[in-house]
């Protein structure tokens, strides 16, 4: 039976939320072209779900809170995040001060875990990501707070961590730690996902060298530092398929964050569930 609540967060979002606003956009654009602000903006995913958000409402507001942004998983745009919305809405953040942008092709909510993993991942995905990470800091002049859920905490631990991507000569530049000051993995791709090893080895997202195989170079790369690089402090949240042992990766939680400041744990909460379950939890570890 299909279930019928990440379509109603879907509604829901369409009516609440938005994509760039208009001072956020002429930034893009003057600072750094019309192609950067389409490629963000993603307006050709506008029938399917909200895929940008972001941005002054007025000239002469002024933050808060440190911006967040939010990078959501494979196949999904920013509608997963509505409990999070919800809550730091309700909290008092603005538009000013949440963004987020969509990567690939933004398909359903209703993807199955064998639709997971039939896209290839590739080093577009990281430099969109990073290049994000890189306007939201020069636009608001601040550091940033990051919360990444499922494969994209391991495409934004790669945006932040820089260097090399994995399988080519690209360099997409020096780390960016000091620009962010709060990192949250949500049930995190980050020693991989266990599904690799399962049904879905063949399929493209667990081939190559950006692949959520927990033998990847991407997977070995954003693990290889021995100190934190995500941020000034970095906390992850796991779901009940990280933590129960049959589904490990080469020896690790799959979710577990090296060198993360807090663990937290939700047994009996899916990839998809843990983020209504969390949003408590995520609004405070915000505030540190």
């Amino acid at each position: 039976m299909v279930k019928l609540w990440p379509l109603l967060l879907l509604i829901t979002v369409q009516l609440v939320a938005s994509r760039f606003t208009s001072h956020f956009r002429r930034f893009i654009v003057k600072h750094h072209g019309e192609e950067v602000a389409k490629r963000l903006e993603r307006d050709d995913l506008r029938v399917s779900a909200v895929a940008s958000t972001g941005g002054r409402e007025e000239y002469e507001q002024t933050l808060k809170h440190r911006p967040i942004i939010f990078v959501h998983d494979l196949h999904y745009t920013l509608h997963y995040f509505e409990p999070y919305f919800r809550r730091l809405r309700g909290n008092g953040f603005r538009s000013f001060e949440m963004y987020g942008t969509t990567y690939g092709d933004g398909n359903s909510p209703f993807t199955t875990p064998e639709k997971s993993t039939d896209v290839e991942i590739t080093c577009d995905f990281v430099k969109q990501i990073r290049q994000f990470i890189e306007i939201v800091n020069e636009y608001t002049k601040s550091k940033v707070d990051i919360v990444a859920h499922s494969l994209g905490s391991l495409l934004a631990r790669m945006a932040v961590l820089g260097g090399k991507c994995p399988g080519s000569d690209y360099d997409i530049g020096k780390p960016l730690t000091d620009k962010v000051h709060n990192y949250i993995s949500v049930a995190g791709v980050n020693y991989g996902a266990s599904t690799c090893s399962w049904f879905s080895s063949d399929h493209p997202s667990c081939k190559g060298p950006i692949s959520m195989r927990c033998d990847s170079e991407a997977v070995k790369k954003v693990n290889a530092p021995e100190k934190r690089y995500e941020g000034d402090n970095s906390f992850a949240l796991l779901s009940w398929t990280d933590v129960i042992p049959i589904r490990r990766c080469c020896g690790h939680t799959c979710g577990k964050l090296k060198n993360a400041n807090e663990t937290l744990k939700y047994t009996f909460r899916t990839r998809e569930g843990i983020i209504k379950a969390s949003n408590n939890e995520v609004y405070q570890l915000l505030l540190h």
